[in-house]
């Protein structure tokens, strides 16, 4: 859509932009560029942050949650098994994708995937096609509620859209 209208290109997202891109993949789809294939979601919506035991849930059923956080400097130097509580200033938010939850001794965290480097977090072994590496995360730690998104022919278990989102 942006090269039809002949926009620029702009490496700066904001949460804004990340509602946009799931409504166009929603209506429009996008086209793979080597087949013409077009792909595109049957919906999305957003599951409570607060709601440890849906959020679990939704993970146990294969599907990536995407959510974000404050990022702190303690952030880029996370090793694995640590669990990372970020700031309680607003500083810089990073967007991120869940893709599990454990609750032990008490607290509640996630853990996400992390795109920024190979040695973030690395546990990974070489040649697993994954750069960066899985972080863990407090679930208070969370700044918005994760956005699940719906493949065709699957059902929301939540039956509203959550209308702010458009008041942006």
């Amino acid at each position: 859509m942006w090269r039809e209208e002949q926009v620029e290109r702009s490496d700066k997202f904001d949460f804004e932009s990340l509602i946009v891109m799931l409504c166009v993949v929603e209506e429009e789809g996008v086209k793979d560029m080597e087949s013409d294939d077009l792909y595109k979601i049957q919906d999305w919506h957003d599951i409570d942050e607060g709601d440890f035991a849906a959020l679990s849930s939704a993970l146990a059923d294969g599907y990536p949650l995407i959510t974000g956080f404050q990022y702190g400097e303690r952030l880029a130097s996370l090793q694995p098994g640590e669990v990372y509580m970020p700031p309680n200033r607003k500083t810089c938010g990073h967007v991120t994708v869940l893709v599990g939850a454990q609750q032990e001794r008490g607290v509640k965290f996630f853990y996400f995937l992390n795109s920024w480097s190979e040695k973030f977090c690395s546990t990974m072994s070489e040649g697993d096609g994954i750069t960066g590496g899985i972080g863990a995360i407090r679930a208070d730690g969370i700044d918005f509620a994760p956005i699940q998104i719906l493949r065709f022919r699957e059902r929301r278990r939540q039956e509203v859209h959550h209308p702010e989102y458009f008041s942006l």
